[in-house]
């Protein structure tokens, strides 16, 4: 698979998962080869995203006029999206004077074939297992969202958003949680696209940060995968994920910008 093949299969799979989360309660979702928007009732960035706005220039202003306006209506913040590519001309600076901050990249990275994995006494009494219920579902949101003030007022919002994406093995959004003496110590989760995996929402509390946790936990979704046929695993890293994956067989084949206006 070429640069080029692989950031379509990226770009699909990004979509894919997009789509799926608009199947959320309290989610409205608009999707087109031209632009999608995810909305959601919980009023923070990250839950009411722009991706994939590949609009002329003054579609892409009326565009930004009218989200925003519905973000002020509901007192939320917004998320943008762009890339892999620059369209339209200009996008970024049109973002940055309609007051979205430019707050970081991430990498689309790629990883084919899916290499045998074995975590064997590498756990070190790792215990991973699937989020099945909620109650583990409630462990593994405080992990995966600890590192994002101000979500606590909203939880039940996010719980129940999550909730609603299904919980059984049959879901396509697989989560896991992985505990140490019992707690609760760092999570991940799986996206099944049609051809492709995604890993996504890996996270360790701060206390067991640099131990090898994130490596075990993407080498398990990485075996997952391979279990279910899968030949290619794909995700979208921050610059501090990076070396994890790239040690892992990973490698990077676009950058996305992300824009934000605050909540």
């Amino acid at each position: 698979m070429d640069k080029k093949e692989s950031q379509k299969l990226m770009s699909d799979c990004l979509r894919k998962q997009l789509e799926f989360f608009g199947n959320a309660k309290k989610t409205i979702l608009s999707s087109d080869k031209r632009l999608l928007r995810l909305f959601t009732d919980i009023p923070l960035s990250f839950f009411n995203l722009v991706a994939f706005s590949y609009l002329n220039r003054k579609e892409l202003l009326e565009n930004i006029k009218d989200i925003k306006k519905y973000a002020k209506g509901r007192n939320t913040g917004l998320h943008w999206i762009v890339g892999p590519d620059d369209r339209p001309e200009g996008i970024k600076n049109i973002l940055t004077r309609s007051g979205f901050k430019h707050q970081g990249n991430i990498t689309g990275m790629s990883l084919s074939p899916i290499p045998e994995v074995d975590i064997g006494t590498d756990a070190k009494g790792l215990q991973i297992s699937r989020v099945d219920d909620t109650k583990s579902l409630t462990e593994w949101l405080k992990v995966c969202m600890s590192d994002h003030p101000g979500h606590e007022k909203y939880f039940k919002k996010i719980i129940r958003f999550e909730n609603s994406l299904g919980l059984g093995p049959g879901s396509k959004w697989l989560r896991f949680i992985a505990k140490l003496d019992e707690k609760a110590v760092a999570t991940s989760a799986l996206f099944l696209a049609d051809s492709a995996t995604i890993v996504d929402n890996i996270a360790t509390v701060k206390e067991h940060r640099k131990k090898g946790i994130a490596n075990l936990m993407v080498r398990n979704l990485l075996g997952l995968s391979k279990d279910r046929g899968y030949d290619t695993v794909v995700l979208f890293s921050s610059d501090m994920g990076k070396d994890v994956y790239r040690s892992l067989g990973f490698k990077g084949d676009y950058q996305l910008s992300e824009y934000d206006i605050k909540d």
